[in-house]
């Protein structure tokens, strides 16, 4: 085993490696981290000096670092970090109004975290006043106790988020490396969790206004629901608790309709201030990268979309639950990044380890590590992620970019369905509904189960799938995806059959998994012959999920990946290129590759692949139910599916004649077309 030294050692030279094979973007990235300055007035040979300077110094100027890794400070919190922790990562945190003269001086990686502050955007369940709020409504339902703490409409709380921004806007002499995150798990809830916050006088008043913009206002306040407090989840549990809604009548159809409107209306409060606060950082700092941290995917009740912010941010960091990093990967522009939180395992030390190898496998930007405590506390967590750290470097510097694109197969996502999903689920909860929280709906929902499935069935079959709104479908989408999923989308509006409408008539397919288009988006049920004709006029191309969905995370049945791979068949749909095998592992492997850009397909491809582990992956997210991981080193094989040269990358031969690749670790290889 490498020594600790060694393993410094190895991690600064492949950063140094990754560096130079990126010097290209050298002044676009000394710019970033020197943004107070005006490098234009500083002659060449002075931008020089600096950047030896830094390297003097034993630390590698963040210009030339790739993929960075950010140690999240809790035991140093506010205070320097030992260089012995950081020098394999590179990477801390710092706090908006931070000076954080040591981690310039050392040259290290940064982004400025709560930028606009932290208990504002990101309630915290566990806080006295929150906790207190909170246990009062459980305990009574009394719309009293439904006022955010603080409320985002109240003129004191916007004004004291943009004090904090232009604080942090101005500390450190205006430099921001990686760039400024406007919040971490920002979310209307704490956790995203079941609460119907907020009812306070100007979110009342938001709301009329929100109302009326959609034409809405008159209409509700004949039915009492200009007010928010009358627009509640044990009213709207009531009016689905008998289970007919098609016979539904009046008001219980109305109600339904305005408790949908009123998930999206608090979540475009929260859009709309983050909006505003991305706005600010521009005009302050123009240039400057603007995200967002800790997303974990939308709830019901919570949290941030992660496809509604990404049309005005630069950067987003995502935790492995429920499909935030998918629609991130999806959806994603060319000059957007895509971070991920890691977190440890006392257990497997090595999963940690492999979470770093998956983000880059389908195509990451860096990770954030959570946290400094932990590797402190262990030495295997450490040299795990150095280890790790390193190889992914090496990697990046040798292949250049890989930025895979999921394609072939789209499972579509509709907010509404979220919703109706989790009300459907809460039926028989009664008066504890609040404690339906986003890990328990996460692991137990009926949608977010149904899409998991599909996520991982799709992959099991060698397909990079992705996630699309449904609202974004139309006749150009079966050019990337010509397939998509609908899976327990119950509520469908005129508008969205219509796209769909148009996608099929395009040539794509629509595999339908659950319920489908039995309501509109106002929850108004929709006879049983209209959604038949509908079908009908799909001439073919809708077509019935294979049988083995409900229960493949549990099975896994060899009969239901053979007949989705029937269905992508007639596709045309490419699977991986690649199919990797290792001796005393009979599970499924993650598979991502990317093409060297020929048009007429044949030229080299670069393929990565990382065996399934139990435990791994969004198995280990922050659900209730994550199982122990169970890592492994195997020695691995490979085959190309079309007879192509394999030129391997990763893990070399070893003293044995094999390939052995450590837990936690991916396959690489290079795949060129035989001579024909």
């Amino acid at each position: 085993m490498r020594t600790l030294a060694g393993l410094l050692l190895a991690a600064l030279a492949g950063r140094l490696l990754a560096g130079f094979a990126a010097f290209g973007g050298l002044a676009g990235r000394l710019h970033a981290g020197l943004a107070g300055f005006s490098l234009a007035a500083l002659p060449g040979f002075l931008l020089a000096a600096l950047a030896g300077a830094l390297a003097a110094r034993g630390a590698v100027a963040q210009a030339l670092r790739d993929f960075p890794v950010i140690v999240y400070r809790q035991a140093y919190s506010g205070r320097e970090a030992p260089e012995s922790l950081l020098a394999p990562f590179g990477g801390v945190h710092v706090r908006g109004d931070e000076a954080a003269d040591w981690v310039l001086a050392r040259g290290l990686d940064f982004y400025v975290e709560h930028s606009a502050g932290r208990n504002d955007l990101h309630l915290d369940r566990d806080r006295a006043d929150e906790a207190a709020r909170w246990r009062g409504f459980l305990d009574t339902h009394d719309a009293r106790f439904l006022v955010r703490q603080p409320c985002l409409t109240e003129p004191e709380t916007r004004a004291r988020l943009f004090r904090t921004l232009d604080a942090s806007l101005a500390a450190r002499g205006g430099r921001y490396g990686l760039g400024y995150s406007l919040g971490d798990e920002v979310s209307p809830t704490a956790g995203g969790g079941p609460d119907d916050v907020c009812v306070s006088p100007t979110c009342r008043e938001a709301w009329r206004r929100w109302l009326a913009a959609r034409g809405k206002l008159a209409r509700a306040r004949e039915l009492g629901f200009d007010d928010l407090a009358a627009v509640t989840t044990d009213a709207a549990l009531e009016a689905v608790d008998d289970g007919a809604l098609e016979a539904r009548q009046g008001d219980a159809r109305e109600l339904l309709e305005f408790w949908l409107l009123r998930r999206a209306f608090h979540h475009q409060v929260v859009l709309d201030l983050l909006r505003e606060l991305a706005t600010r950082v521009r005009a302050a700092r123009p240039g400057a990268p603007v995200g967002l941290m800790g997303l974990s995917g939308e709830t019901a009740f919570g949290n941030v979309a992660t496809e509604r912010v990404l049309g005005f941010l630069d950067f987003v960091e995502c935790y492995r639950t429920f499909d935030a990093s998918e629609h991130a990967f999806t959806l994603r522009g060319p000059r957007q990044s895509i971070y991920a939180t890691v977190f440890p395992s006392a257990r497997a030390p090595d999963a940690w380890a492999w979470a770093t190898a998956e983000h880059f496998l389908r195509g990451g930007d860096g990770t954030v590590v959570w946290c400094d405590r932990e590797l402190e506390r262990s030495t295997a967590l450490f040299e795990s992620l150095a280890r790790s750290t390193a190889l992914v470097r090496r990697l990046r510097a040798e292949l250049g970019e890989f930025r895979p694109t999921p394609r072939g197969v789209a499972i579509l996502r509709s907010s509404d369905n979220l919703a109706w999903g989790w009300l459907r689920d809460a039926e028989d909860d009664g008066a504890s509904w609040p404690k339906r929280m986003a890990s328990w709906q996460a692991d137990h929902g009926r949608v977010e189960l149904a899409a998991r499935a599909w996520l991982e069935l799709c992959e099991d079959v060698g397909v990079m799938p992705g996630v699309l709104p449904l609202d974004a479908v139309d006749s150009g989408t079966v050019a990337r995806f010509p397939c998509l999923v609908a899976t327990e989308l119950a509520l469908c509006d005129d508008a969205d059959l219509e796209r769909l409408g148009r996608y099929l008539a395009a040539g794509g397919r629509l595999i339908v998994d659950g319920e489908f288009a039995t309501f509109d988006a106002s929850a108004r049920p929709r006879p049983a012959e209209t959604r038949a004709a509908w079908t009908a006029a799909g001439g073919g191309r809708v077509l019935a999920a294979p049988s083995g969905m409900a229960n493949y995370l549990a099975l896994r049945r060899e009969e239901t990946r053979a007949a989705l791979l029937g269905m992508l068949a007639v596709a045309g749909i490419e699977r991986a290129p690649l199919v990797p095998s290792a001796t005393g592992f009979a599970g499924p492997w993650l598979v991502a590759w990317v093409d060297d850009g020929r048009k007429d397909g044949g030229g080299a491809r670069t393929c990565v692949a990382l065996p399934t582990f139990r435990g791994v992956g969004r198995e280990a997210g922050l659900g209730s139910r994550a199982p122990a991981p169970e890592l492994a080193t195997l020695v691995v094989d490979a085959t190309a599916r079309d007879g192509a040269t394999l030129e391997w990358l990763h893990p070399p031969l070893d003293a044995r004649g094999a390939r052995t690749l450590s837990a936690g670790e991916p396959l690489v290889v290079r795949l060129t077309p035989r001579a024909q």
